[in-house]
């Protein structure tokens, strides 16, 4: 990307798309231009956050430029300096940065790397947010962290086949050692992220559902989230008939064409403006589960002890989830089994404990203590996101017992939450999702003339949207 600018011209503080690397550099510059990077340190992502929440604003939005009394009040440490003619700048992940231009013309030249533990802290911790604020993606993590397993193993079986192919086997070479040693560490890596990306996208009914594509080779991943602009790697759900009522739709609507939203999307309470959408697949699951248990069988011809915990996934489908997942995907398809309950008719409504009435669907209701509660103000209550309210739900005891001591659960794991943010570290997925659902409650639909709000958007910002083409002004609102 090339950015062409000239005294008292700027980019607003923001952070490089999904905790990927920055590179700038200045090509040109006239009459002694020169621009004036601030930046944060990558741990000082969250509190910055924070702190533009205090001001009224969202990091993420990329709207806001900070001025000096600003990044004062913020007591973070900022780091300033001046690109001049030749000078490469180069941005940590989740640096929050921001740029002045100074002087004459300037044009720097500006390109962004990902590397594997970009993807790992984007997956676990920007991702989550992008989701609330309706960030696009834009980088396909989780296509990437699958194209790179694929890859990977390629490299892995190609320097094993080296080895043994070496007239003394036994006598390899250092470098061909450290180079399998290196790469199966790496897709050893690649195969943790891809477990907690398929237990969050897994459904033992998947079989049954539609799907885009009936091969991995064959299907395009050009399907994103009409709502938080999260791209879909492989579960969603989605409404055709709202996609036939939009401006410019003229064609056939087929699968995946439709009005999609994730599945995290879903079971927050998000849709479609009938509310009637389907669980849809892009490519059979078992083609995913294929290529992670060959990954896994690559890594344990090299490093057997590395993995030894490890089990092959295809036709073992009961450990595609475990405890440490949420299980979204399952959630969201209770989600949508009770409302089909209700499909032929309208939905009841049911009073929440506080006093107003919701969709019967939107309830968790606990028999042992005679009550129920709305999705909105289970969160607020208990500290619980709707996923594992939701996957708990038809259990009376356990959640009985989970909701009686989640509260307290959430308060003893604050400090881990903030101490994986900061980190960039795996976090615990069930507080991950009740914490950044409770902070980032206001949103910018993608496309807010198809979808609805769920039920922790307090506040949409809905200044005007580009739907298939057509730009429709939106008036702000709560």
């Amino acid at each position: 990307m090339c950015y062409l600018g000239v005294g008292d011209t700027f980019t607003p503080f923001h952070k490089d798309l999904c905790a990927s690397s920055g590179q700038n550099l200045m090509c040109y510059t006239e009459n002694g231009g020169s621009s004036f990077w601030f930046m944060t340190e990558s741990s000082a992502a969250p509190a910055m956050a924070e702190f533009f929440q205090k001001m009224n604003e969202e990091l993420d939005f990329e709207t806001h430029v900070v001025t000096l009394k600003e990044l004062g009040q913020s007591r973070l440490k900022i780091y300033i300096a001046e690109q001049t003619l030749g000078d490469l700048v180069l941005v940590p992940p989740r640096s929050c940065h921001q740029v002045i231009n100074n002087g004459g013309i300037t044009m720097k030249t500006s390109w962004s790397r990902m590397t594997l533990k970009g993807l790992s802290i984007s997956l676990y911790h920007e991702l989550p947010v992008y989701h609330r604020v309706c960030r696009p993606e834009t980088y396909k993590v989780k296509l990437n962290i699958y194209r790179a397993l694929h890859r990977q193993t390629q490299m892995l079986r190609e320097l094993q086949e080296q080895q043994t192919s070496s007239p003394h086997p036994d006598q390899s070479s250092p470098t061909v050692n450290s180079d399998l040693e290196r790469v199966a560490d790496d897709l050893h890596h690649l195969l943790e992220l891809l477990d907690d990306v398929l237990g969050e996208e897994y459904s033992p009914k998947h079989q049954d559902m539609l799907h885009v594509s009936q091969s991995d080779t064959c299907h395009q991943s050009n399907i994103c989230c009409d709502f938080c602009g999260a791209d879909i790697f492989q579960s969603f759900f989605e409404c055709l008939p709202c996609a036939v009522h939009l401006p410019g739709i003229n064609d056939e609507v087929k699968i995946g064409d439709g009005i999609v939203v994730c599945p995290l999307c879903y079971v927050e309470g998000r849709s479609c403006n009938c509310g009637t959408m389907n669980p849809t697949q892009c490519r059979p699951f078992g083609d995913l589960l294929r290529a992670r248990d060959e990954a896994l069988h690559a890594i344990r011809a090299v490093c057997p002890d590395v993995v030894k915990d490890y089990e092959c996934l295809l036709g073992h489908s009961n450990s595609i989830i475990s405890a440490r997942h949420v299980g979204v995907f399952m959630a969201a398809c209770v989600l949508y089994e009770r409302r089909q309950i209700s499909s032929d008719i309208e939905e009841p409504l049911r009073m929440c404990l506080s006093k107003h009435e919701v969709p019967r669907s939107a309830i968790i209701y606990c028999s042992l203590c005679h009550m129920g509660r709305c999705m909105t103000h289970v969160l607020e209550g208990y500290h619980t996101h709707s996923a594992p309210a939701l996957l708990m739900s038809d259990d009376i005891k356990t959640w009985h017992s989970y909701h009686k001591g989640s509260k307290a659960a959430f308060r003893e794991g604050y400090a881990r939450i903030q101490h994986d943010e900061e980190t960039g570290a795996r976090p615990d997925f069930h507080l991950k999702l009740a914490y950044v659902a409770s902070k980032f409650r206001t949103c910018k639909s993608v496309n807010p003339n198809a979808t609805t709000p769920g039920w922790y958007d307090k506040r949409t910002e809905l200044i005007s949207a580009s739907v298939r083409g057509c730009i429709i002004p939106i008036e702000r609102g709560d």
